[in-house]
């Protein structure tokens, strides 16, 4: 488990209307320790920037890095730069990591039990651009190429070489097209409207990738006051279905598990070609800058789309606590405590809303 603090530093919290504004830099010391790492130390890093032009999203820059007392490393710079009025959109994603990970093999029965560590080294890269063509839509062109060498597996494991796809490593590029319909009040913080993802990835070996594979994403998401209560109460709500075609690498597998849906789960803790989820989320202030949220959510994983329907059911819940970095941007720091089926559990301290 990894615990983290806050200490936020501000180059300018408000800038004068006769001045550009100025960034706002927020760090997240980070210490913990896992039996496979030792002690894990490392530092996150959140910059903002509101445009000049009103009405224009804020650019962010988000970065981490992590070092353990056992030599292994995980570090990476996503960035995101909005211009006037919102016309364009550029984004990208670097990661390098030499780190162990957990995998517990492909389905919604595995136990606790199969769990076995695997420990990849190398890079991720990704890059877009984003288009405006009405109102609150955008058009989407991306491309992701990650390659890693398999440092260790189990010799006789589920990731034994050549017994699963990606089980030796490899390169994959993918070619991402997406449709957006975006009309939050917020980028960091939403309060209101709606946001709509739809997203066609292919990897192919034209594009230089050792895998060939197809997948469908779509993340559906909506924010309105709570019914059930007044005075600044919110609801917001989310879905989310991917399919994925079964020659991909094993780690691309539609994975149940993450900081922003499914908290209290491994990530990747339940993977198959399909997965469906979807989670509740009522946001309240406490006093000042503080707030506080509530969720819970399920999902399934399963090999077809037509399975999922009877497929395990997996519950997700659990509750946290909100701080409020930049009321100008909505920037927030949010640490949630969440669990899943027995002995599944997760503490996050992270950036920013789950979604």
């Amino acid at each position: 488990m990894v615990l983290a603090w806050s200490a936020v530093a501000s180059a300018q919290d408000t800038a004068p209307d006769s001045t550009p504004p100025k960034a706002k830099i927020s760090f997240l010391p980070v210490l913990g320790s896992a039996p496979e790492t030792g002690l894990q130390y490392g530092v996150a890093l959140f910059a903002t920037k509101a445009h000049a032009v009103p009405g224009t999203r804020p650019s962010s820059l988000i970065s981490n890095a992590i070092r353990t007392a056992k030599g292994q490393t995980r570090a990476f710079v996503d960035f995101d730069r909005w211009t006037a009025r919102n016309d364009w959109r550029f984004g990208g994603l670097a990661i390098w990591q030499q780190f162990p990970l957990p995998f517990y093999g492909i389905g919604d029965q595995t136990a606790e039990g199969d769990k076995e560590l695997y420990t990849p080294r190398g890079t991720e890269l990704n890059a877009f651009v984003q288009r405006r063509i009405a109102r609150a839509q955008w058009i989407q062109l991306g491309l992701r190429r990650s390659e890693y060498a398999m440092i260790k597996t189990e010799p006789t494991g589920l990731l034994a070489p050549d017994t699963m796809p990606g089980s030796r490593g490899g390169r994959s590029i993918v070619a991402n097209l997406s449709l957006i319909s975006d009309a939050r009040d917020n980028l960091f913080a939403p309060t209101r409207g709606h946001f709509a993802e739809f997203v066609a990835s292919r990897a192919d070996a034209a594009l230089g990738s050792d895998f060939d594979f197809t997948r469908l994403r779509a993340d559906l998401r909506a924010y309105r006051p709570a019914p059930f209560a007044k005075g600044g109460h919110l609801l917001a709500t989310q879905l989310v279905a991917q399919g994925i075609t079964s020659n991909a690498p094993f780690d691309q597998r539609s994975p149940i598990g993450s900081a922003s849906i499914m908290r209290g789960y491994v990530p990747g803790r339940f993977r198959d070609d399909w997965m469906l989820a979807a989670q509740t989320e009522f946001r309240s202030a406490i006093a000042g800058s503080w707030g506080y949220a509530v969720f819970a959510g399920a999902g399934a994983v399963a090999p077809t789309l037509g399975e999922l329907a009877g497929a395990r059911l997996l519950p997700s819940y659990g509750a946290g606590v909100r701080f409020r970095m930049d009321p100008k941007t909505g920037a927030t720091i949010r640490v949630d405590y969440a669990r899943g089926t027995p002995g599944q559990s997760g503490l996050y301290v992270s950036f920013n809303e789950a979604f």
